[in-house]
């Protein structure tokens, strides 16, 4: 028969690390939500030096495409807006350990058009990110160019 005093340190200790696995949980689960919060704010204000510090390495060529593809005139039109354009998380779905969906609201982004149209404004759009985790650091994956739906 296994002592009384040996069952209460090993339930004791079994509720410590499980407590401690689940609050990493809940930290990793911040820390991808921040991210993609502040990937989402860059983005949107045309900060993409500060946006492609927020990208997995892959990525990156993306934010190079849309910075050589902005024009005066785009600029322009972001920069005629009376307030900065903002980014608010709205939720993030974990899908593995390493990685996550984030869902988000942004205002005031400029939306691209094809060449030889003008940008234009958005009021209010929703933007959907995939962020991995990489050595202990969640970073936004780029499939495509993030455009508002």
């Amino acid at each position: 028969m296994i002592p009384m005093k040996k069952i209460l340190c090993l339930t004791a200790l079994a509720s410590a690390l499980a407590a401690c696995l689940g609050g990493s949980q809940q930290d990793g689960e911040a820390q991808a939500a921040d991210v993609a919060r502040q990937f989402a704010e860059a983005y949107v204000q045309l900060d993409l030096h500060r946006a492609s510090s927020l990208c997995t390495p892959e990525s990156r060529w993306w934010m190079s495409f849309l910075a050589s593809n902005l024009t005066q005139a785009d600029l322009d039109v972001y920069n005629a807006q009376p307030q900065a354009a903002t980014a608010q998380a709205e939720g993030l779905t974990m899908l593995s350990d390493t990685t996550a969906r984030a869902s988000l609201s942004v205002s005031g982004c400029l939306l691209l058009d094809s060449l030889g149209h003008s940008a234009r404004v958005a009021g209010q759009a929703r933007l959907t990110l995939t962020l991995v985790r990489r050595d202990a650091r969640w970073l936004v994956s780029l499939q495509g160019l993030p455009r508002p739906q």
